[in-house]
């Protein structure tokens, strides 16, 4: 296609050719690195995705809640790379204000798409945690956590569509706009902290169940690479300060973009993993014919099958 029939802002000059602004990495464009690491990151969870389904294809909560987060992990990344079409990883002084804006509502909306992913991500390993509990007094733990995590949910949703004045919530450079470092940080401690309740939980689940050590172990392996999300996020965290404390945010965005995407699509990929079938009846297996310590000190030896819908 010759470069007059290219619209006019995907035109980019470079020796001699023209092609779209995401096709390459320079000095003034590190906008491509965002779009690379994001279709990299959605390719991986896809396969996470097609595993997970493939072996184990039912219907359950826990089903819609990580195809809802695949859904939506979908939309967020192509806003992202909307974002970069219009100016991400460009410097904010050769953008138009129509393209600014542009960026501006793709980043704003494709913030609130991550906080959700991460939410239904964290959502679908309770559920799954709930299947294969039978203590009640852990069920009841469960329930109150999702509670908990449903609430930040809500507030974090709200807080952040509500970030700026209306009605442009998206512009940073409004005055009124809420301490974005405050709020962010907040945000990404409390993914972190959950996180690591949830890498928790199977410790606490098998703790007092009479099985074999190196059952236990196997367990907890399977839900150990979640503390991958939690690093990425704390990079991302990391990589924040500057961007915020900046004026030209299109250009320190990149590297807080990145990580958010490998946080974002991680977060899908290790909550599929334990619902992919050999990994799912391991876990099954793990709760079967076990000696399960009730209050007293007395033992009950029962046959604990998963609930499908719990």
């Amino acid at each position: 296609m010759s470069e007059s029939h290219l619209p006019d802002n995907l035109i980019f000059h470079g020796n001699g050719g023209s092609y779209p602004p995401h096709g390459r990495i320079t000095a003034e464009n590190h906008g491509p690195a965002v779009v690379v690491g994001t279709w990299i990151m959605v390719c991986l969870m896809g396969l996470a995705i097609i595993a997970r389904f493939g072996t184990r294809p039912s219907l359950g909560r826990d089903s819609i809640t990580i195809f809802s987060a695949c859904v939506l992990a979908l939309i967020q990344s192509v806003l992202v790379h909307l974002a970069v079409d219009r100016g991400l990883g460009r410097h904010r002084t050769k953008l138009s204000l129509e393209d600014y804006s542009y960026y501006s509502k793709a980043v704003f909306t494709s913030q609130i798409l991550m906080l959700l992913v991460h939410y239904l991500a964290k959502l679908t390993l309770l559920l799954v945690f709930l299947q294969l509990t039978p203590s009640k007094p852990m069920r009841r733990m469960l329930w109150a956590f999702i509670l908990l995590l449903s609430l930040w949910a809500c507030a974090a949703i709200i807080t952040y569509s509500t970030q700026c004045p209306l009605p442009q919530p998206w512009d940073l450079s409004a005055a009124g706009c809420y301490n974005q470092e405050a709020l962010y940080l907040f945000n990404g401690i409390i993914i972190i902290l959950s996180d690591v309740v949830i890498i928790a939980l199977p410790y606490a689940l098998l703790r007092d169940v009479q099985i074999r050590r190196s059952r236990k172990v196997t367990v907890y392996i399977v839900f150990l690479p979640r503390i991958v999300v939690c690093i990425m996020t704390a990079l991302q965290l990391s990589s924040l300060r500057e961007y915020l404390q900046n004026d030209d945010k299109t250009w320190l965005i990149v590297d807080a973009t990145i990580w958010g995407q490998v946080s974002m699509n991680l977060s899908i990929i290790t909550a599929c993993a334990p619902m992919i079938k050999p990994l799912f009846d391991m876990l099954q297996f793990s709760l079967i014919d076990s000696a399960i310590p009730l209050p007293g000190g007395a033992i009950l030896l029962e046959s604990v099958r998963p609930r499908a819908n719990s």
